[in-house]
């Protein structure tokens, strides 16, 4: 090892360089690069987790074995690192506050101690260029003369290039040194040599081919998606193969995207496989927000959910995060990445709204802006500006504020109960003294004069005994008055039962109305007879049966009900209570088209139409359709233009199908309107 020579310290501009022959810092080459920590750095704090700065130092001239002798330090450092990073580099890390000076140390050649012109900053990125002097040693050397088979080989001593064979190299270090020959498609020469002071070493070497010595380099990365280049060509995603030969040297790179670049080089000496760990380049944040959560959360500008929540993968460096939520002001701050951690992020949202009380009649409705709150009072929050309160109840008019609020001030607002809106309902009924109610109310006796009433829509009832009781849906109007005046009916008649019935089912009440029909029903009233079997037919208040439907439409048939006789010939041919009997069914199906029934009509034709209880026959069908359509019976009106489309039962005619096709489409008839379509342009 050389011994240390003496410094030269030497002032440049703002910085004070100390020096020596062999090596310096390039003058001007301390740059400082704005912004966070370059890609091929990390963020590194201290021992006492003080931020540290880093410098990128260049090396001229600077072989890889002097380098790796480079020492570092500095003042007032508590932690220092050197890594090679890439050929020709060298990564420093210092603590940014307080360092004032890098020193440079080398065994052989001493030290240089570089003053920096400017204060350190933290997590950034300075560079700079290490010079390497050639000096002129005073040293005993010798010379080393070599040729080689095939010639042309690359000399290699101690490392460094000299030439290539049949080259004289003068000047060499006496003493032993290691030599290499490289030729491609060859096996690097390795061996020591000595040389002597004065005297020239004269060797002759033959290199062993490699043509026959070829092998696979692999590289693999612990990412699937990472993109593999052996010299500089890309050769897979996640792991790459190359077919090389033995004793070449090749250069392999790994980019994969959130993660640092993988670079380095090998000299294959059989088949070799290198695995890398790739380090990440992202991390992530962990976002919350107070004193509430549940905000719209945007990450660089792109929605990514509701808080709280921990972002997908980021890049490393600087993230604007922003939350929004309703009734709060708009919130943003930035935050830095680092590699492979998660940042925590809280978020602290500024109130936009005023707390707000609302106080009225509990059996009132309130409303803000239109929109309903509750009932009686109502506690909540309000952006700042003009509101609208109101008390609202129905039938009545309504109270109503308008109200400005300021951030700051919370506000108490109490409305007036809603005022009623009346009418009157002047109320007479024959015989008099009926007992009037109102929605259930007792309001006295007919005839009566009663005064506000609430405007809208209210169920009267008039009772007297021996008469059948009145009700009846009014409607009474602001400042109006409603005049009425109601004959009642004597109680007990087949009649005024059926009529009762048919009140209970125009209201639904299906259960009550079957009470009553089954009151006139079997007191022989025939329409009653036929309701109460349409409801034993469909279970409409009763449980579906069959059997009792067939029962009550035989009894009001028997007596002549057009609707009942069709409804038991619908019985006799669907078999539903009573035997599957075609012809029993075209009996009474007769029966009710005689007397102008439309649906037995149509009924009958169709069994005319289909020989079903009696031979078949198109005319009888076509008579008794067109009696059925010409009462507006749309099924029967389809059936019609059916048989003058296809001429059965009368002349074909496709204009007298279309009128009654287009008849039976304006009542709803679906097929109609298909067949009017096919017919469409035909005459």
């Amino acid at each position: 090892m050389k011994k240390f020579l003496l410094l030269l310290l030497t002032f440049i501009s703002l910085n004070v360089i100390a020096q020596n022959d062999y090596f310096k810092i390039k003058e001007g080459s301390f740059t400082h690069v704005a912004g966070a920590v370059m890609d091929d750095a990390k963020q590194h704090t201290d021992a006492d987790d003080k931020p540290m700065a880093v410098f990128k130092i260049s090396t001229e001239n600077i072989n890889n074995e002097e380098r790796q002798k480079l020492y570092f330090t500095g003042n007032r450092v508590t932690e220092i690192s050197d890594k090679v990073y890439k050929t020709g580099q060298v990564w420093i890390y210092l603590t940014a506050e307080g360092s004032e000076y890098l020193e440079i140390r080398h065994p052989d050649y001493g030290s240089t101690r570089f003053y920096f012109p400017e204060s350190l900053c933290e997590y950034c990125t300075y560079e700079m260029v290490l010079q390497y002097i050639d000096p002129t040693p005073i040293m005993e050397t010798g010379n080393l003369s070599i040729s080689s088979e095939p010639d042309g080989a690359d000399i290699y001593i101690d490392g460094k290039l000299y030439g290539k064979t049949n080259d004289v190299i003068t000047d060499l270090k006496e003493g032993n040194h290691s030599m290499q020959l490289k030729k491609d498609g060859y096996s690097t020469l390795t061996k020591t040599i000595v040389i002597n002071k004065g005297e020239t070493l004269k060797l002759n070497e033959t290199l062993q081919t490699l043509s026959s010595q070829r092998t696979y380099l692999i590289v693999k990365a612990d990412q699937d998606d990472a993109r593999i280049y052996i010299d500089d060509e890309l050769v897979g995603m996640g792991e790459g193969t190359k077919p090389v030969i033995i004793g070449t040297t090749h250069t392999y790179k790994i980019q994969c995207n959130l993660y640092h670049d993988e670079i380095g080089s090998v000299t294959v000496k059989g088949k070799e496989t290198i695995e890398k760990q790739l380090r990440p380049s992202f991390g992530y944040i962990d976002i919350s927000t107070s004193p509430e959560q549940g905000a719209n959360v945007y990450v660089d500008d792109e929605y990514a959910g509701i808080s709280p929540l921990r972002t997908d993968k980021l890049q490393s460096g600087a993230h604007k995060v922003m939350v929004m939520k309703n009734m709060y002001k708009m919130t943003e701050q930035s935050f830095l990445v680092v590699d492979g951690q998660t940042t925590m992020a809280n978020l602290n949202m500024q109130p936009n709204f005023v707390n707000v009380t609302v106080n009225t009649d509990m059996s009132s409705d309130i409303y803000v802006d239109e929109d309903y709150k509750s009932k009686g009072n109502w506690t909540g929050r309000l952006s700042e500006g003009i509101h609208v309160f109101e008390a609202r109840k129905a039938n009545y008019a309504p109270s109503r504020k308008e109200v400005e609020l300021v951030l700051g001030a919370d506000k108490n607002i109490s409305l007036e109960a809603p005022k009623p809106i009346t009418g009157a309902l002047d109320v007479n009924s024959m015989p008099i003294e009926a007992n009037i109610y109102i929605d259930g109310k007792s309001y006295g006796t007919t005839p009566n004069m009663i005064n506000n009433l609430l405007i809208g829509i209210h169920e009267l009832r008039l009772e007297k005994e021996g008469y059948v009781t009145l009700t009846k849906s009014i409607n009474i109007r602001e400042n109006e008055t409603y005049n009425l005046n109601e004959n009642l009916q004597k109680k007990n008649t087949a009649e005024e039962l059926y009529k009762i019935g048919n009140d209970y089912y125009d209201k639904k009440d299906y259960a009550e109305a079957v009470k009553w029909y089954r009151k006139a029903a079997e007191q022989g009233h025939a329409t009653a007879q036929c309701n109460l079997g349409w409801c034993y037919q469909y279970g409409q208040g009763v449980a579906k049966d069959y059997a009792e439907a067939a029962k009550w439409f035989r009894k009001a048939a028997e007596q002549g009900h057009a609707s009942a006789q069709n409804w038991l010939g619908i019985c006799y041919y669907a078999g539903q209570g009573v035997a599957k009997d075609y012809a029993e069914a075209v009996k009474w199906y007769r029966k009710a088209a005689e007397q102008g029934e439309a649906y037995a009509q149509n009924n009958l034709g169709n069994r005319y139409y289909n020989g079903e209880g009696v031979a078949k026959d198109y005319a009888e069908a076509a008579k008794w359709y067109r009696k059925a359509a010409e009462q507006g019976h749309a099924d029967a009106q389809y059936n019609l233009g059916w048989c003058y489309q296809y001429g059965q039962g009368v002349a074909k005619d496709l204009t007298k199908a279309k009128e009654w096709y287009q008849k039976a489409a304006d009542n709803g008839h679906e097929n109609a309107k298909i067949k009017l379509k096919e017919l469409s342009g035909t005459q």
